[in-house]
């Protein structure tokens, strides 16, 4: 799966190459800007950590060549959604309309997992997941007028994730007989993105913070 991945991020880099990477936020965050912003997500992250930590779930275990997968996945994932599939419709659409649909076809496009997992319950778990954490990502993206805080915080995300299990199981079990009830993942998985979500919706409270997303016009 690495290699899948590895090229799909190659494809995205080329394709941010040929555009001159314009609009995409690939661009280095003011520093002073980081410390307002960025206490709360690496707070979260913290406490999510300890909580790995304490469930047992040894990131030692954790193959190398999937370390590799996740932080693909998440510099890509930015790449093409809070990168390339925002920069229109932030100039294009209100705030709101457009800050939603990026976020919902964020978690839309985490249903492509039950194609391989045979899990609808949890790709629906999953996509809700991703709606409510990308809301944060995008926030960030915004008021940061950067792509790289995100990508970053991202990856170390799905390496929290991947450490805790899923989340409840994001995943099909090998053994049907054990998997969690439906609404025992949903709910695992919406209390720790939660915190992100209502963030995000504070950093963008008014119309002056939402206004950085026309201001991030440079690389």
């Amino acid at each position: 799966m690495a290699w899948k991945n590895l090229a799909a991020l190659a494809f995205l880099l080329l394709a941010v190459r040929l555009l001159r990477g314009i609009g995409l936020g690939l661009r280095w965050p003011d520093w002073r800007t980081l410390g307002r912003l960025l206490w709360f997500p690496l707070l979260h992250l913290a406490a999510m950590a300890a909580l790995v930590g304490a469930a047992g779930q040894g990131m030692q275990a954790v193959a190398i060549h999937v370390m590799v997968n996740v932080i693909a996945i998440g510099i890509a994932e930015e790449l093409a959604f809070r990168g390339v599939l925002w920069g229109a419709p932030r100039r294009a659409m209100p705030f709101w309309p457009a800050f939603l649909a990026v976020s919902g076809i964020f978690g839309i496009a985490h249903m492509a997992d039950v194609a391989g997992t045979g899990d609808m319950q949890g790709g629906i778990v999953q996509s809700v997941a991703a709606v409510l954490s990308g809301t944060g990502w995008l926030a960030l993206r915004i008021r940061c007028r950067s792509l790289v805080p995100a990508m970053a915080l991202h990856c170390l995300w799905n390496i929290l994730v991947l450490g805790f299990g899923g989340f409840g199981g994001f995943r099909a079990p090998e053994d049907p007989a054990v998997a969690l009830p439906f609404l025992h993942r949903l709910g695992v998985s919406v209390g720790f993105v939660l915190p992100m979500f209502f963030y995000g919706l504070w950093l963008v409270r008014n119309e002056t913070l939402r206004a950085g997303r026309r201001h991030d016009q440079g690389r």
